[in-house]
C-alpha cells in the first residue's frame, strides 16, 4: 500500500481528555508541535485512525454532558459557552505534498525521509 501523511490537531480543554486523545494520535504518528501530530500511514491505517477518532469523539461527548467546576472563573466561562471544547481535525494529503510546506522557528524532522523546510 502507498504511504500517505495526515496531519492531526485538536483544540481539547479537558486535561484528561486531551492526555488520552494524545496517546490515541501517538500510535500513528509523531508529535510535531503541542496539539499537532504528522502521520506517515498507509490508506488501512488512516482508515482505523478515522474509525477510531470518531469513536473517541462521540465517546468523549456522551462522557462530557457536566463538567467538573473548580474555580468562579471556570464557572462563569462554563455558564457562557455552556460546554467543553472538543475539537479534532484530520488533514490527508499525498506524501509529495510535504515539498511545500513551511516551518518557521524550530526545525521539525518529519517521519521517514520527509523533511519539513525550516
Amino acid at each position: 500500500m502507498k504511504s500517505r501523511i495526515c496531519i492531526v490537531c485538536y483544540d481539547v480543554s479537558d486535561n484528561k481528555t486531551r492526555r488520552n486523545l494524545a496517546k490515541l494520535i501517538a500510535e500513528y504518528g509523531k508529535r510535531i508541535q503541542g496539539s499537532v501530530f504528522l502521520c506517515d500511514i498507509d490508506e488501512t491505517r488512516q482508515h482505523e485512525m478515522e474509525l477510531r477518532l470518531r469513536s473517541f469523539y462521540m465517546n468523549s461527548r456522551k462522557n462530557s454532558a457536566k463538567p467538573k467546576i473548580q474555580s468562579v472563573f471556570k464557572q462563569r466561562k462554563i455558564k457562557e459557552t455552556g460546554k467543553n471544547t472538543l475539537n479534532i481535525l484530520l488533514i490527508p494529503f499525498l506524501p509529495w505534498q510535504i515539498d511545500s510546506a513551511m516551518s518557521l522557528g524550530k526545525r521539525i524532522d518529519c517521519i521517514q525521509s520527509y523533511a519539513v523546510i525550516a
